[in-house]
């Protein structure tokens, strides 16, 4: 018997936290960032303009799919649309249905389920939607099977390091010259009486989040509003989800400190037999002791010596990070259009006027 739940409140929604882990475990998605306190932190902190929406897709009671969706407007060529998509912001990294390993066949009927809504949005949003995971092959083969207008675009291309080796012989792997900077760095926290790293696994400790706070507003990225202390919902959620994860044991703070004063941080989640660098910034009043490369040189040699399997750097790839390995997981987006007159609209003026218009751009620079 094929049945579909749709939680539609948040009240319902904190009580499947228990099944809601316990299937996430069995797919092939299994990372904090689709997990119940990951979604229940998200939720308490930018949901203000969104509602709940997600579907719960059980066989003979049992269950094989759950889709963490919602519905919002999103903006799509600066045009407003009534949206269904992921529970996701650019604090995300990465996105999916949590499907059962071995009923991937099954779980199509989720995607089938929400194309009988194409009549009520404009659009079906599906972001950090890793390439060639279950929910990226569903996708692709509910597109290829059934009649959709749909677009589909690079999300993120986030660098990760396989640990399969010691740290000696992964910092062989690495140029010359970038190895002995990391050397260099890591004399000189040892030597530099200067600088101090300090760890911190409860959010809480020793102020840690009002120094992660301080440090951020003194950073580059709070000018672009994208640092944690440049939003008071980017501080709630950050809050919330360390406390979480300090419960959970996930939380892993390091700190660098000058002169005593907070300098730069790497706030990271110890998820599985994994480490995700969730979010850095430093102070840019300490400039001249080149705080990002003393502080990774730590944390990464850390982490291999701690017997984790891969290292996450998440976000894109930035050129700081690919010194540092040439792996990097793709992630995708895709827009499936609905039968509403917008969608109808926009998918014609993506696929026939943008095209045409990319296309002239090419032929103008080739005459040049």
């Amino acid at each position: 018997m094929i049945d579909y739940e749709i939680v539609e409140n948040f009240e319902d929604f904190m009580k499947l936290e228990s099944v809601w882990n316990q299937t996430l475990k069995k797919s092939d998605m299994d990372c904090p960032f689709l997990t119940h306190e990951w979604m229940a932190s998200w939720w308490q902190s930018y949901a203000a303009h969104a509602k709940l929406y997600i579907v719960i897709l059980k066989i003979s009671d049992e269950i094989i799919g759950i889709a963490p969706l919602m519905r919002r407007e999103i903006s799509y060529r600066r045009i407003r649309m009534n949206a269904l998509s992921l529970i996701t912001n650019g604090h995300s990294n990465r996105s999916g249905f949590i499907i059962v390993k071995g009923r991937e066949d099954e779980a199509l009927r989720i995607l089938i389920h929400l194309s009988e809504l194409k009549q009520e949005f404009d659009v079906i949003y599906l972001d950090y939607v890793v390439a060639n995971s279950a929910t990226d092959q569903l996708i692709q083969k509910y597109l290829k099977s059934y009649k959709n207008n749909f677009v589909k675009f690079k999300s993120s291309n986030s660098p990760y390091i396989i640990i399969d080796k010691s740290w000696d012989d992964y910092l062989k792997s690495l140029t010359k010259r970038f190895r002995k900077k990391i050397k260099v760095s890591n004399a000189q926290i040892e030597d530099d009486s200067r600088l101090e790293m300090k760890e911190y696994f409860d959010i809480s400790e020793d102020d840690a989040f009002s120094k992660i706070c301080e440090i951020s507003l003194k950073s580059w990225k709070s000018r672009e509003n994208s640092a944690i202390a440049s939003d008071e919902n980017n501080k709630k959620f950050y809050f919330v989800l360390g406390e979480k994860s300090t419960q959970l044991k996930w939380l892993h703070i390091f700190m660098l400190t000058c002169n005593s004063m907070p300098a730069a941080f790497l706030y990271t989640l110890d998820y599985g037999n994994k480490t995700y660098l969730l979010k850095t910034d430093f102070n840019q009043d300490y400039d001249d002791i080149g705080p990002g490369i003393l502080l990774f040189s730590y944390v990464v040699k850390k982490i291999f010596n701690n017997s984790r399997i891969e290292c996450d750097f998440l976000g894109e790839d930035d050129d700081y990070k690919l010194r540092w390995t040439d792996n990097c997981r793709e992630h995708t987006k895709y827009y499936i259009f609905g039968n509403t007159i917008k969608g109808k609209l926009l998918f014609y003026f993506e696929t026939t006027i943008i095209n045409y218009l990319r296309k002239a751009r090419n032929i103008v620079i080739l005459n040049k």
